[in-house]
């Protein structure tokens, strides 16, 4: 499938070191999204550029723009008019706001949990994995909400 992403699916999946999951994915990435990955200090950096340099991993700038405004950020807004450029239907992103903004543009936002819940469905990783890299959101600094959480699991548990 193929996607284009923010920079909060990848770091996140690098803190739980879970990058894996986008291995089945031809993922385009903004430049300014890259950009944005490397400048922040952590220790999975190493990690987050060796990914990027994946066969799988196509970073690119957008040349037209769909979509600008002073509610996103700059990647975010990105990815939009990626997204929209290539016709990529798919788009990673965790944000709320950019979510609702990308709907906007005829765009199937999709998130972080998404991703751990197609692996599990594909096989690609346990129930059990799946519970453990969701249970490990919170240290990454990802937010989850009590009532997601539950019915996250319930759909883990079927």
């Amino acid at each position: 499938m193929k996607l284009v992403s923010n920079s909060s699916p990848i770091i996140v999946l690098a803190k739980l070191n879970a990058l894996g999951l986008l291995d089945g994915h031809m993922v385009y990435i903004p430049k300014s999204v890259k950009e944005e990955i490397l400048a922040k200090e952590c220790a999975e950096k190493d990690t987050i550029l060796k990914f990027l340099k994946g066969k799988n991993i196509h970073i690119t700038a957008a040349t037209k723009k769909y979509t600008s405004t002073s509610t996103l950020g700059k990647g975010e807004i990105e990815v939009i008019n990626l997204a929209k450029e290539k016709r990529i239907s798919t788009v990673l992103l965790d944000d709320r706001r950019a979510r609702s903004h990308a709907k906007l543009h005829d765009l199937q936002p999709k998130g972080t949990i998404w991703l751990m819940l197609q692996a599990n469905k594909k096989k690609h990783i346990t129930s059990q994995e799946a519970k453990k890299l969701i249970y490990h959101l919170p240290e990454t600094g990802f937010y989850l909400a009590e009532k997601l959480l539950v019915k996250v699991l319930e759909i883990l548990e079927k």
